[in-house]
């Protein structure tokens, strides 16, 4: 039978593990967006747009329930949710774009090694953006002079 410290520890274990996966998925998509973008390889982006601000206004909406439930005071709830509604439609447009060149030139990004470096940006993309949620109120504190 399995103790309370182990049970924690498989949760904490495949929540960390869905992260790792869910976040190098995203930012390895969205690397391959700027690649695709700056070698002028994907068409179309005017199309996806407004599926791109419907994706923003889904996370805004989430953002908000979810900085209300952390924070509650009013301005912390807004400058929360508009700052993290930033980042996902940075986000979301990249890696829409990364999986738009895939689909487009699916054997020229196989063929190539480029997507085993991407691959490995976004692993240390994922390391970083970890160590930042696991630090930000320390980061918060330099960055603000305290």
């Amino acid at each position: 039978m399995a103790t309370q410290n182990q049970a924690v520890d498989s949760e904490t274990f495949v929540q960390a593990g869905l992260f790792v996966v869910v976040s190098t998925a995203v930012l390895t998509a969205s690397f391959l967006g700027i690649v695709g973008h700056a070698t002028g390889r994907v068409s179309g982006v005017a199309g996806r747009i407004p599926y791109y601000v419907l994706l923003m206004a889904v996370s805004f909406v989430v953002a908000v329930i979810g900085f209300e439930s952390l924070v509650g005071r009013a301005s912390e709830v807004l400058s929360g949710a508009l700052l993290a509604t930033g980042i996902a439609l940075v986000l979301v447009i990249l890696s829409g774009e990364g999986i738009v060149y895939l689909l487009q030139h699916t054997e020229a990004v196989l063929s190539s090694q480029l997507l085993i470096y991407i691959l490995a940006a976004g692993l240390v993309g994922t390391g970083l953006c970890y160590w930042a949620f696991q630090h930000w109120a320390e980061l918060a504190n330099t960055i603000a002079g305290h």
